[in-house]
């Protein structure tokens, strides 16, 4: 249930709540990256991926996530798809970092 401004209960199915919280997320923050910035990787880029753990692998960026209707997924920021062994589940950006070359 929602609240209405008049204090009513309002029932609502999950795929209108789902419908409603990706509107108000594209009104508030935008779709690109959750912190309103541009991408910070591209298509081939070498990087570091950092798991939950705290384990890191070295990956290349293999592709964009962005899936038509945006979906919950996308909307936690998930943006990267990485070579590896689950290559199609994307990656959040903060878990990437650009591999330094010297």
């Amino acid at each position: 249930m929602t609240s209405d401004n008049d204090n009513r209960y309002v029932v609502i199915s999950h795929h209108q709540w789902r419908q409603r919280v990706i509107a108000q997320h594209q009104s508030e923050m935008p779709f690109g990256p959750e912190n309103g910035e541009p991408l910070k990787f591209e298509v081939c880029d070498d990087v570091i991926y950092t798991n939950d753990f705290g384990v890191q692998f070295n990956r290349k960026i293999t592709g964009l996530y962005k899936p038509d209707p945006i979906n919950s997924l996308y909307a936690s920021g998930y943006r990267y798809f990485l070579d590896g062994d689950a290559y199609w589940i994307p990656a959040k950006e903060y878990s990437l970092q650009s591999v330094v070359i010297c």
